[in-house]
Parts: C-alpha cells; structure tokens; sequence
C-alpha cells in the first residue's frame, strides 16, 4: 500500500536506497520524500485516494502537455545561445557608435537649421524689398506720366492749357504727398 514502510529500495529520481517514500500512482514508483518534493508528515496526512492519485514529477511532466528534456538537450541549448551571445559586444559597440553618429548628426542638423532659419529670414526680408520696389515702380510711372503732361502743357500756351497745367500740378503734389 502506498506510504506504507517497506523494505530497502532504490528511489527511481535519485537511486537512494529509501526505507519509506511516497509512492507514484501512475508508474507505481516510489520516491524519497525530497526526489517527490512532499514532506513525510504531509505524505502520512493524505487520503489513501489522494496517495493513489499523487503522480511523481517523471509522471506529471507528460501528462502537463511538456515533454521530457534531457540534460544534454538543455545544455546543447545553452552552448547555442552562449554562441549566439558572442556577438553581443560587438552589436553593443556597434550600437554606441550609431548613437555617436546619430548625435553628430543631429547637432549637424541642427547647425543647418539655423542657417535655413537665418536664410528664410533673409529672403523674406528680399520680398518685401521686391514688393516696395514694384509699388515704387508704379509710383515712378505714375510720376513720369504727370511729368510727360506737364511738359506737353508747358509747350502749349493758352487759358485753357493753363488751368490743365494747375490740375496737373496739384495732383502731382498731391501724389507725391501721399
């Protein structure tokens, strides 16, 4: 009967020579208390239905949906990713020299957007000169069609050439004032 003593056996985990252990329900083994991971006065306290129910860690793994690894298989993985980390310190110093570059470039960015700045203030300020020269430009016109008329009035004598030289004056004034 499970839990019971029984004479001297090999635990199945360890190979132990046990004189008590739990026994497994499902491959009938029987373990020392550490190899089940149950302490012997929790063992004594369960059920006879829950010691025939109790399954040993080599039992519960497969039934768990995980398959049994062996040692070499896990150390076989360790050495491969141990050759997959051997590159860290490289990928790490490459890492650090973009990040260097990277900070070169942006203070390099930077620099150029204050002369883009600088260059886009620079012609707004051309605009602006071009717009006050093109309205000048009219002015001018303006000015040397006032001044084309009064000559051709002061060619020409008489009373009524005469009052269209004062209209032509004051209104040359009065442009020139505004």
């Amino acid at each position: 009967m499970p839990g019971t003593l029984m004479p001297k056996m090999e635990c199945a985990l360890c190979s132990v020579i046990i004189t008590g252990g739990a026994q497994c329900g499902a491959c009938k083994k029987y373990l020392d208390y550490d190899c089940a991971s149950i302490p012997e006065e929790e063992w004594i306290k369960l059920e006879d239905e829950e010691k025939a129910a109790w399954k040993c860690p080599t039992c519960l793994i497969p039934s768990s949906g995980y398959h049994q690894i062996s040692l070499q298989a896990v150390l076989d993985e360790i050495r491969e990713l141990k050759m997959q980390l051997r590159i860290l310190p490289t990928l790490t110093e490459a890492v650090s020299v973009i990040k260097e570059e990277l900070e070169d470039l942006r203070n390099c960015c930077g620099h150029n957007v204050a002369i883009v700045n600088d260059m886009s203030n620079q012609l707004s300020a051309l605009e602006k000169q071009v717009t006050d020269l093109e309205r000048l430009k009219a002015v001018v016109y303006t000015l040397q069609s006032y001044v084309e008329r009064i000559r051709f009035l002061t060619t020409k004598s008489g009373p009524v050439r005469a009052r269209h030289y004062d209209k032509a004056m004051r209104k040359l004034i009065t442009f020139i004032r505004v």
